[in-house]
């Protein structure tokens, strides 16, 4: 009774302990997170302000000869005069660059997506002055969330945003839609609901449809072609947004690559076609559409394997076409082109220039005649603005028989009065983000942009001087400036030359203030920065602490001698850490993690040979593990099962399998789903046989649920694939019992399993006054606990779930007997008295040593698992379909758990619920060892195996932080750096929290005593 009543003591204090130890780490680690990411992942401060017509009269830009500019037909006054009467924006999702412009702009052999808009370029080649196709650039992140508020605030949403797409507030800063309302201009909206978060009160009408299935390909689409056509037909509108998705969905789902790309690329072109027709039939004088410009535009671009979010070329890099239906009288001299081209190479393709996004806002807003919103720091880009025929008869009519010359004099004067109001804007806002922001723009960059402005303003108010070098030059420019009297040749040289310098200086200063501000918002605190690294450094020396502190025995250091596993496990820890600083290893991750398992299996096989046992299992840990790379770091995971494929092809992607092919498809999903499943299932009823289950519930519930959950999931895959076929008709009734329901019960069936393990093992540690084994509690409840996670898991994963899940679990079978803690070390010759003095049962020396070098292989497997399962360190990687499997409708809650748990519950969760098997499963205690007498022992253990284990995971996601810190220059600090740092920083914590979690569970386990009725 005496060892017993110690023992329980100790117990008590190590839980109480151990608990208050991870909750501080949690704490210290949230708090490093929270402090680095604030001076990395900046904010822009939103201004409270707002422009309006009047605003304009506090400006230098308009005279008293010149005050009439901004006249509207009704005598109100705004910054400019409207150019178009009215816009249609056909925004195609994801839209890539070479979706649009023709292939033979593009090195290599054309691939199948290109060339599929035809009726773009053929616009554009047959409308050289008032249609043109933009290579349109976006700002990263390249998410729809902040490229629409990008496109319609003219600012530069930040990096931190991100977190907002899956719940998009509304803009309340200034905006292009806010502005168009304003004036009493109607804005009509169909497609991505998207729109309605941003802008709730904004449209006039609005047929909003649901974007976040990615499943659906062609809701949304169908939706905005159904209201497209009859809102053409209508005059109550000033801009009409028509949002289509189904270019993103099918990229997110099958890749670029897929047929289904080709065929909704063909559908877009024939709705253009369809709307063009209509524009041109209502374009004639005095016409619906005579002032009407068409814009179809991408918000963003994708990869080939359709994800976006990052800064690379593919990603930001989309298309915009711009068609005025008024042809403008000239055209734009070639040295405001981004991109000149000559007459014969626009003859055989159209000449493309470069059009950032951010200038999009501004250069709709002056289109419009309505405000610049506040914010904007873009500019009226040039050859925008020279589509449309209204920018070149707002001046001067009076030299309309002077040919084409003079029109394009009037041009670059009205253009020119149009950036100094544009620039005048940008100057306001920079001072006023500098007196009311937290952070203002450094005062010497601030100084240097403004006096770019005040130079400028001095060159526009001076007279326009006769420039005689500009003279050969402005004879390619114009065409009749040779054929013109030498008075009136001068004065015109005297106007193109001031004209363009006036208008060189202000693009350069609204360039300059471009620049500024991305500086700006891209400037980290570094202050902030070397705090939260600071904390994550110290939570290193917290667990190093914890972990010498944490010995079982007092003698450990006598009894310590050198183990080479040890000195290995640190170097793969620095290898796999020092290969973060590069981007092209975080790109291979996968791989640099499956070369260290293997090497670390090589060191068992050696270890194996040595001591001539475990020989045919470290061989088989080899084996498996070049399994899991070859299977599962082949492709991107793209899996029809969980993409949903089968509701997609209706009348769009006929299936046509044929009775050959269908056997041959049954075949291989037999083998890669049947079979590992039902090897999954025999080995988890195999090993419940074999641990103690005190509780008849929780029997049957593992004998009887883990099949039928795996039953389900196979009856899930296999229904959808007959139902694909044309083979077999399924009736609609069941198919829908195993698209909905089958998953349904597959997660009810976790949750119940999980519930029971939580409810009835703890209630059951004592039973008619026989002590329960605390080693045999803690394999029986990790038992039921992975046994019910697993369905919903492996049901998340896809069809390479069950092969990737047999496979991990045999490779951690092999890996609990090659990295047993009990063998890792000679048993110390004083242990055994010291042992008897405390009351312990000991099989062997464990020492911090072991538990290190163990946990770095259990940290190697988790990793490997996160990329074999086929996920990336990138937002774009997240598995988005995963969250629709069983449900067709979005809850922001509910497909968000099933997201995290796709994401994290292989890699993340469920490792740390496994960790303690490397105590009672590799340790060699049998059951007999499982006594009262040794649970302050085991306890103690399990706490030294979970500070190891958040160790090594302490010291990655620090080493993360710190390169991150480091490459915050670098150019894929977007697109690579920054999203590893996210998934880093929000995989330690999953892992803190779900330690303390499981520690509050298994030590509740420990058994008690009671007396027997």
């Amino acid at each position: 009774m005496g060892g017993s009543g110690s023992s329980g003591v100790v117990s008590v204090g190590v839980g109480a302990r151990v608990l208050s130890l991870f909750f501080y780490l949690l704490c210290l680690h949230s708090v490093g997170i929270f402090l680095f990411t604030r001076g990395f992942l900046l904010t822009r401060t939103e201004l409270p302000l707002f422009s309006s017509c009047s605003d304009v009269f506090d400006s230098p830009c308009l005279s008293a000869d010149r005050g009439a500019q901004g006249m509207d037909d009704k005598g109100r006054k705004c910054w400019t005069k409207s150019a178009i009467q009215r816009a249609i924006i056909i925004i195609i999702d994801a839209l890539r660059f070479d979706f649009v412009a023709h292939s033979s702009n593009f090195p290599g052999e054309p691939q199948a997506w290109m060339d599929k808009l035809p009726v773009l370029q053929r616009l554009a080649r047959e409308n050289r002055n008032s249609a043109r196709i933009f290579k349109f650039v976006a700002d990263p992140p390249t998410t729809t969330l902040q490229r629409l508020k990008g496109l319609t605030t003219g600012g530069l949403p930040t990096f931190v945003d991100i977190g907002h797409s899956f719940g998009a507030p509304a803009i309340v800063e200034d905006n292009l839609i806010l502005q168009l309302v304003r004036r009493g201009k109607k804005v009509r909206m169909m497609g991505d609901d998207t729109w309605m978060q941003l802008f709730p009160s904004h449209f006039s009408e609005a047929h909003p449809f649901p974007s976040f299935n990615v499943k659906d390909l062609h809701t949304v689409d169908d939706g905005v072609i159904r209201e497209i056509y009859p809102a053409l037909l209508q005059s109550d509108w000033s801009l009409l947004i028509a949002h289509f998705l189904g270019v993103d969905h099918v990229g997110h789902i099958f890749g670029v690559e897929s047929p289904l790309m080709v065929e909704k690329l063909e559908q877009y072109n024939r709705v253009i076609e369809e709307v063009v027709a209509v524009l041109e039939k209502e374009s004639g004088p005095g016409g619906l559409h005579e002032g009407t410009m068409l814009l179809v535009m991408g918000d963003h671009g994708q990869t080939l394997h359709g994800d976006h979010g990052g800064g690379t070329s593919e990603e930001v890099e989309t298309a915009l076409f711009a068609m005025a239906m008024q042809n403008p009288p000239g055209s734009l001299p070639s040295n405001f082109r981004a991109f000149p081209c000559n007459m014969a190479q626009e003859e055989q393709k159209p000449c493309i220039s470069t059009l950032p996004q951010l200038d999009f806002s501004a250069t709709m807003a002056a289109l419009l005649g309505v405000a610049i919103p506040f914010g904007s720091v873009g500019r009226v880009n040039p050859e925008l603005y020279a589509l449309a025929a209204g920018t070149w008869l707002s001046i001067n009519t009076s030299h309309a028989d002077e040919g084409h010359d003079s029109h394009t004099v009037d041009w670059l004067s009205a253009y020119k009065d149009v950036l100094c109001i544009n620039s005048w804007q940008v100057k306001r806002y920079l001072e006023a983000y500098s007196t009311s922001s937290i952070g203002g723009f450094p005062a010497a960059d601030l100084a240097h942009v403004q006096s770019l402005y005040a130079t400028v303003q001095s060159l526009a108010s001076k007279p326009l001087r006769q420039d005689p070098s500009q003279l050969t030059y402005l004879d390619h420019q114009f065409d009749t400036l040779a054929e013109l009297d030498a008075k009136k040749r001068e004065e015109l040289v005297s106007k193109v030359t001031g004209l363009t310098k006036v208008v060189y200086g202000y693009l350069n200063y609204l360039d300059s203030a471009a620049d500024l501000a991305r500086a700006q918002w891209t400037q980290f605190g570094d202050g902030w920065m070397v705090l939260g690294l600071s904390v994550l450094v110290a939570s290193i020396v917290v667990h190093a602490v914890a972990l010498s502190r944490a010995m079982v025995l007092p003698m450990d250091w006598k009894c310590r001698r050198p183990n080479v596993k040890f000195y290995f496990a640190l170097l793969f820890v620095g290898i796999h850490a020092g290969s973060l600083l590069s981007n092209s290893y975080i790109i291979g991750e996968g791989q640099v993690v499956c070369f260290l398992l293997a090497s670390s299996g090589i060191l068992y096989l050696r270890t194996s040979l040595q001591g001539g046992s475990n020989v045919p299992k470290a061989i088989l840990f080899l084996i498996l593990n070049g399994g899991m790379t070859s299977i599962g770091l082949v492709e991107i995971f793209k899996d029809p099962a969980t993409s949903g494929q089968h509701t997609l092809r209706n009348n769009h992607f006929p299936a046509s399998y044929s009775p050959t092919m269908l056997i041959s498809l049954s075949a291989t999903a037999f083998a890669t789903t049947m079979l590992p499943l039902s090897s999954l299932a025999w080995l988890i009823i195999r090993r419940a046989r074999k641990v103690y289950m005190y509780s008849h519930s929780l029997w049957w519930a593992v004998t009887f649920g883990v099949p039928l959950a795996y039953f389900l999931l196979a009856l899930h895959w296999f229904t959808m694939d007959l139902a694909a076929s044309v083979v077999i008709v399924i009736p609609q009734m069941f198919k829908e019992f195993a698209r909905l329901v089958c998953p349904r019960l597959v997660y009810s069936i976790s949750l119940g399993l999980v519930g029971l393990t939580a409810s009835l093992i703890s209630t059951n540690s004592t039973k008619r006054g026989v002590s329960v084994p605390f080693g045999g509690l803690l394999v029986e409840a990790i038992l039921i606990v992975f046994s019910g996670l697993s369905g919903t898991i492996i049901l998340l994963l896809g069809r390479k779930g069950p092969t990737i899940a047999l496979l991990a679990v045999l490779e951690v079978w092999c890996l609990l007997d090659l990295q047993g803690l009990g063998s890792l070390g000679p048993k110390c010759p004083d242990m055994d008295k010291v042992a008897s003095e405390r009351k312990l049962e000991v099989n062997g020396e464990v020492h911090s040593e072991s538990h290190f070098a163990a946990t770095v292989d259990w940290n190697l497997v988790a990793v490997q698992l996160f990329f074999c399962t086929g996920h990336r360190c990138t937002f774009d990687g997240l598995h988005y379909t995963a969250a629709f499997i069983g449900f067709d409708d979005f809850y922001f809650y509910r497909q968000g758990a099933l997201l995290a748990a796709d994401t994290f519950g292989a890699s993340h969760i469920l490792p740390v619920i496994g960790l303690p098997l490397l105590i009672t499963g590799a340790a060699g205690m049998s059951q007999k060892m499982y006594s009262m007498s040794d649970t302050g022992y085991v306890s103690l253990e399990i706490a030294k195996a979970y500070i190891s284990y958040g160790l090594v995971r302490a010291i990655l996601a620090t080493v993360t932080t710190a390169c991150v810190a480091l490459q915050r220059r670098h150019l894929m600090v977007w697109g690579l750096f920054a999203p590893k740092y996210v998934f880093d920083a929000l995989g330690l914590l999953v892992i803190d929290i779900f330690v303390v979690i499981a520690v509050v569970f298994y030590f509740s386990l420990r058994p008690r005593t009671r007396e027997k009725i």
